[in-house]
């Protein structure tokens, strides 16, 4: 596991950045969160720039642009494809990040335990450390010896991204334990090209218990952003609004560009018609220019940048922190979409629990998710605002709704609950449809002070 960091002594502002919202292969080619997984991992494994089994160290603090990441070390033990070498070491960074008094973390963000071995699918990306996890903890397995036999078992983030129908009717098939030698041998098959993808050359005969996974708690229908065991909510609700901005020149991948603008300003509207307890204020455009380099666009300048209590949608990936979408002839996507995020800082009490203050938020969406003709642009933004307002994700076994971890779905009664629960709607006026007081006799007072101090005795409310 990571180790823990102490805490200062003061709280400090904190960042929850939400499920990044993704989807997976809808065809041969190419988190969590929201997903249209691939329809296997033969798919995942040829969508991957590198295929490999590693052995975890320990994981440690490092400084990355203006503030600090966690950083992985591994070392590769099997190559099932790509350019890394056995033998050879490379870092992972987390989503995490601490600037000053600030935090920022992931939904999905995956966890490495040091000496645990595990399968990693693995994009590049063009700046350091060079190499990312395809869909966050989507697809990460680690190694287990049970009776004698090794297998790969799917990690805890990744088995809470369950696996929807995809548009193109393919069944995808569910993370599951599998036979590590089995799962490397045929995975090498089918990305070298022999034979194609079947499940079954992996698969155990009998049943397989790992208790790590058998005694994990399903999750809750409704799921916050978690920091370190705290939460984070908007106070003043409804009375105090929050503003949404839309970056300043639109997404480039739609035609105009403006027309983001649109979808923000949608978004808003419909998160404000479905959502009583919430108040959110589409405020126009923005102007920022994030200062990248090794700073993620919600990092570095952001902060000072963007007001109190504000959201910012910020398009087409400006620092490439996500890795690019995979888009086939027919413009249909697959990858990660978007990511959302919450500062918070300070606390207050709600339902009688500390809860983080919620402080500003934001989304960034990647690269050309305007062209994608599988994907509702509204909904995404839908989906990741709602991260920026403290939800996390909702168990599919709970019912369809626009907070599952697979896009992409309308706000649904599902979610309305748990919106409903953390932002209280406005209690409804109450109206009196009769008022009867009863006057007791006495000698020490007249009638008037009698009707003056008298109770309710019967209130009918409408």
């Amino acid at each position: 596991m990571v180790p823990l960091i102490p805490k200062p002594m003061l709280l400090p502002n904190r960042i929850l950045l939400g499920c990044y919202l993704a989807l997976v292969a809808i065809s041969a080619r190419l988190s969590a969160t929201t997903i249209i997984p691939f329809a296997n991992l033969g798919d995942m494994a040829l969508a991957a720039d590198a295929v490999v089994v590693v052995r975890a160290g320990d994981t440690r603090l490092e400084a990355k642009g203006k503030g600090l990441c966690r950083r992985t070390p591994f070392v590769v033990t099997e190559v099932i494809k790509g350019d890394l070498q056995t033998g050879e070491a490379f870092d992972l960074d987390s989503w995490w990040r601490r600037q000053g008094n600030r935090e920022t973390a992931i939904w999905g963000d995956p966890v490495f335990e040091k000496g645990t071995t595990y399968l990693l699918f693995l994009s590049t990306l063009d700046h350091a450390p060079y190499w990312q996890p395809m869909m966050l903890a989507y697809g990460q397995f680690y190694l287990r010896t049970i009776n004698g036999v090794e297998f790969f078992i799917p990690s805890k983030e990744s088995k809470e991204i369950h696996a929807f129908p995809r548009p193109d009717g393919v069944v995808p098939e569910e993370m599951k334990v599998m036979l590590a030698k089995e799962l490397i041998k045929h995975l090498r098959q089918v990305v070298t090209g022999k034979i194609p993808w079947q499940e079954k050359l992996t698969l155990p005969e009998g049943e397989v218990k790992d208790l790590e996974v058998d005694m994990r708690a399903a999750p809750g229908h409704c799921t916050f952003l978690d920091f370190g065991g705290t939460y984070a909510r908007y106070e003043d609700f409804p009375e105090d609004d929050m503003l949404v901005y839309s970056q300043f020149g639109g997404d480039s991948s739609l035609s105009p560009a403006t027309l983001a603008h649109t979808y923000v300003s949608d978004a808003v509207t419909e998160l404000n018609t479905e959502y009583q307890g919430i108040n959110l204020n589409y405020s126009g455009t923005f102007s920022f220019t994030p200062t990248c380099g090794a700073n993620p666009a919600y990092g570095g300048n952001f902060y000072d940048a963007v007001p109190l209590r504000a959201n910012l949608v910020i398009y087409n990936d400006p620092c490439d922190d996500i890795v690019d979408l995979s888009i086939n002839g027919s413009n249909q996507c697959s990858g990660t979409l978007a990511v959302g995020g919450l500062y918070a800082g300070g606390s207050h009490t709600f339902d009688g629990v500390s809860w983080l203050n919620g402080l500003k938020s934001y989304v960034v969406i990647n690269n050309e998710l305007g062209v994608c003709t599988n994907i509702d642009y509204t909904i995404v933004l839908i989906h990741e605002l709602t991260h920026g307002l403290g939800l996390g994700h909702i168990d599919p076994s709970d019912g369809d709704a626009n907070m599952n971890p697979s896009c992409c779905a309308a706000i649904s009664s599902v979610d309305i609950d748990c919106l409903d629960y953390t932002y209280p709607p406005a209690p409804l006026p109450i109206e009196l449809i009769t008022f009867t007081v009863s006057v007791r006799a006495s000698t020490s007072r007249n009638s008037e002070d009698l009707i003056s101090t008298c109770g309710v005795r019967d209130l009918q409310v409408g």
